[in-house]
């Protein structure tokens, strides 16, 4: 498998990308979305895309259906499987696919992303990381801020990781949950200060740092979507 920058893999990495997702999430992930993510992050010169928390690759194929060239990577072991394997071989040999595209998927944690990826290496990193345990019956407020408060221990130091991937001008667009408990607002991992002490620039500017939220109705758990930039 190939690395950005000319890097390379460890030896006996298992590849691929599953044919459905296998992250735990209290929330389908859409091709929908994920094509509605990639299209937040695209800038006018973008060829290269990681998702971070790859798990079955819905991601990386919206990415390949607008012939890019994807890494993928992800700390999962479900992840990572023979279901895996098979898949990325159909993406390589498929006839409506390019298999130059498939670049390969590694097993990094979000958390630890600069130890398998060089500096500067991206246009565009995008993704759905943990979105916490799943819910039933309505949601005290003291567990969603506890659930959210926990959460912060892999969000700040994974979007710390990106910036460091990111290539200047690339952009990131990364799906971190929320939550709506039965009384009050909507409860947010606590990220907006330290993104804009990190040097990242709010891609959507009337937003500022505020990101977009995507939920259905009825549901505990929604997908805040952070949209943003590193500068030139």
């Amino acid at each position: 498998m190939e690395k950005p920058n000319g890097s390379s893999p460890r030896k006996n990495m298992p590849t691929g990308i599953s044919a459905s997702r296998t992250a735990p999430s209290a929330v389908d992930f859409s091709p929908k979305l994920a094509r509605q993510m990639v299209n937040l992050a695209r800038t006018q010169d973008m060829k290269t895309l990681l998702d971070p928390f790859c798990g079955s690759g819905v991601i990386l194929s919206e990415g390949l259906a607008l012939k890019l060239c994807v890494w993928g990577s992800d700390f999962r072991d479900e992840a990572l499987g023979d279901q895996s394997r098979e898949n990325l071989e159909w993406f390589r040999t498929g006839s409506t696919r390019n298999p130059e595209l498939v670049k390969g998927l590694t097993r990094v944690d979000a958390r630890q992303l600069s130890l398998s990826f060089r500096p500067l290496s991206f246009d565009a990193v995008v993704g759905e990381g943990d979105l916490g345990p799943p819910l039933r019956g309505p949601v005290p407020r003291k567990t969603a801020i506890s659930l959210a408060k926990s959460l912060e221990r892999l969000y700040i130091p994974t979007f710390a990781e990106i910036r460091t991937i990111l290539k200047p001008g690339g952009r990131v667009c990364l799906a971190v949950p929320f939550w709506i408990p039965e009384k009050g607002d909507p409860i947010e991992v606590n990220l907006k200060r330290r993104l804009a002490l990190m040097g990242y620039q709010p891609v959507l500017p009337d937003r500022g740092f505020d990101p977009l939220q995507y939920n259905r109705p009825g549901q505990r758990v929604g997908r805040a979507l952070y949209v943003l930039e590193s500068p030139l």
